[in-house]
């Protein structure tokens, strides 16, 4: 469950999109100059990037059209990534767009 609450998708994808940059930034500075502040830093940014995909993949939207907007970034995201989803956040997924298929 996340912390983060918020009901306008395009603020929690773009919250979400500078986390995945802050974590891509602190790992490739870890690793290219071994910082030991980096790891710190890394290791909030990561606490972060997952608190805001969590929030993502909980946001219920409230229309189809949103629901096809949460679904493009999630499936841009694991692209872009190279990430996948456990079942966990698979189910997590399906639940919060299954109250619009009632519609």
């Amino acid at each position: 469950m996340s912390g983060y609450t918020d009901n306008d998708f395009f603020h929690l994808a773009q919250r979400h999109s500078e986390a995945v940059a802050d974590v891509k930034a602190l790992r490739l500075r870890f690793v290219q100059e071994g910082h030991k502040d980096a790891h710190a830093s890394l290791a909030k940014a990561v606490a972060r990037e997952k608190d805001m995909r969590v929030a993502l993949i909980e946001w219920k939207p409230s229309s189809n059209t949103e629901a096809q907007l949460k679904l493009l970034y999630l499936v841009q995201y694991l692209f872009a990534t190279r990430s996948s989803l456990n079942e966990q956040e698979m189910a997590a997924i399906v639940n919060s767009i299954a109250h619009l298929r009632e519609k």
